[in-house]
């Protein structure tokens, strides 16, 4: 039995369009987004295209000194999910949102 609680930020109407038709095979040319809360929302805010190789490298430059989720593409259909807190920056209620908004992501 699983004891998380979820936050009740969701994905945009429009994160949720972009998820659902990567998942049936568009976008195949988009290898990372960053996604960060915006008031009740889970918003992209920044994509970056290129190949589906899961290589972490891709990361530099979209880190910053704010909490965001990355989805990066390790293959055509499926997806890695990075959360990215970066240290002393961030303030325990800030993570706690992040923690508990990282299932309504998975699941959009």
């Amino acid at each position: 039995m699983s004891s998380s609680l979820t936050s009740g930020i969701a994905a945009t109407p429009k994160l949720k369009q972009f998820l659902e038709e990567s998942h049936a095979g568009q976008h195949g040319g988009v290898a990372l987004l960053r996604i960060q809360i915006r008031g009740e929302d889970l918003v992209e805010t920044a994509r970056k295209d290129g190949p589906a190789n899961g290589d972490l490298a891709q990361l530099e430059g979209y880190l910053g000194n704010d909490p965001a989720f990355f989805l990066l593409r390790s293959s055509p259909s499926t997806w890695y999910v990075i959360t990215w807190m970066p240290e002393g920056k961030v303030g325990v209620s800030n993570r706690m949102v992040y923690a508990s908004s990282q299932s309504n992501l998975k699941a959009a």
